[in-house]
């Protein structure tokens, strides 16, 4: 008779704190995760008229977005070193600069995307790429020690996405090389998007 009163308590236990952990937790996070979404492409007033159902309110793209100057797509760079010390760009930069042999590529170990507030930058293949969250706001800029990200105009579609000098001692395969630059989506936010739209929508009108 015990084990059985026991299983019960335990099953309105876990049944309680996967409902706290829903409506104090998860739904809150989602609310936050889709209000900076909407905040990334629209002014404060145009947020509150599409919150409040207002389906007439002009979504405004940015004007400009930032890029990085070093391609993801990179090979053939050659090995300098092996670096095991804690990874952050600006104290690798100070004391190394580069772990191969172009002195203009970018560190890889996401500086600028810990700091980004629309968290628009990802890694791939030991490069920042700058996604389409990207609203242009130029923080992750002064975050780049190698001064590799700037901003371009919105709509451009092919830059050299190289910052290396012309006589640069390298073998990336990217070198000065003219690429298409236009920003990945960012496979991520797919998920709090999805929920926010099936969820939060339904349970947290306001």
């Amino acid at each position: 008779m015990i084990i059985p009163v026991l299983l019960l308590i335990l099953f309105f236990v876990v049944i309680s704190a996967i409902l706290f952990f829903v409506f104090y937790m998860l739904l809150p996070a989602l609310k936050e995760h889709a209000y900076a979404i909407d905040s990334m492409i629209l002014p404060f007033e145009q947020v509150r008229e599409k919150r409040s159902g207002d389906s007439t309110a002009a979504v405004q793209k940015p004007v400009k977005r930032a890029v990085v100057l070093c391609s993801p797509e990179k090979e053939n760079l050659l090995p300098r070193m092996e670096y095991k010390d804690i990874k952050t760009c600006r104290l690798f930069h100070s004391m190394y600069v580069t772990q191969n042999d172009c002195s203009a590529g970018c560190i890889g170990f996401g500086d600028c995307m810990y700091d980004c507030p629309q968290q628009a930058i990802i890694i791939k293949n030991r490069t920042a790429v700058v996604t389409n969250l990207c609203n242009g706001c130029g923080q992750c800029i002064d975050r780049c020690p190698m001064q590799l990200i700037k901003l371009i105009p919105a709509d451009t579609e092919r830059i050299v996405m190289c910052a290396a000098a012309e006589n640069e001692p390298t073998a990336c395969s990217q070198c000065h090389v003219e690429n298409n630059c236009m920003p990945p989506a960012n496979i991520s936010f797919k998920f709090w998007q999805s929920c926010y739209t099936l969820i939060v929508t339904k349970l947290w009108k306001k």
